[in-house]
């Protein structure tokens, strides 16, 4: 099936451009702190995915944050939806993956969207670790709660083999997590 936005009813095209910001903020606080350097990698994901997506999907998704992050609505938008009440992340996840059962998109176009989002949930947990253990256990477990919620195994988006793009992976989180360690008292000491 090929995918159009017009498709798209607009709740489930709300929740979908939510999806990253979900997944991002998820892990990010899954330790109890927020770090700046834990949301470098969805602003690197909206960055670059805006416009080289590996398709329309992805485009039209991290195109539309690109968006309001330009126009400084994008975490405006997160913080009216969070205001009322905190946010439910099961059901949120539960909702999310029911927009994905239900979307017209070829399985392929699909799956490379949600390998995105848990590449984003990846890279989020690594960005501010120990270098000896970069991904926190909570982290970890997030993500892979988070993927269940959605309907989702966690295990398929991980590569099976040392293919380039583990190494790039590696390398990336290598890149975002050298970081000076932190005293007792300061944010985002372990």
């Amino acid at each position: 099936m090929k995918y159009s936005k017009n498709k798209v009813s607009k709740k489930d095209w709300e929740l979908l451009a939510f999806s990253p910001i979900y997944i991002a903020v998820g892990v990010a606080e899954a330790d109890g702190i927020i770090n700046v350097e834990e949301i470098e990698p969805l602003h690197g994901a909206i960055s670059s995915l805006s416009t080289s997506g590996a398709n329309q999907l992805i485009i039209d998704v991290f195109g539309e944050l690109y968006d309001k992050r330009n126009n400084g609505e994008l975490w405006i938008e997160y913080n009216e939806l969070i205001k009322d009440e905190p946010m439910n992340m099961e059901k949120k996840g539960k909702e999310i993956g029911n927009t994905f059962s239900s979307l017209e998109i070829d399985s392929d176009d699909l799956f490379e969207f949600q390998t995105c989002l848990f590449n984003i949930g990846f890279l989020t947990g690594v960005s501010y670790g120990r270098p000896d253990a970069p991904l926190d256990p909570s982290e970890s477990d997030t993500l892979k709660t988070m993927f269940r919620w959605m309907g989702l195994n966690h295990n398929d988006f991980i590569p099976k083999d040392n293919s380039s793009e583990v190494t790039n992976t590696v390398n990336q989180s290598k890149t975002t997590n050298n970081k000076t360690p932190k005293e007792k008292g300061e944010a985002g000491f372990v």
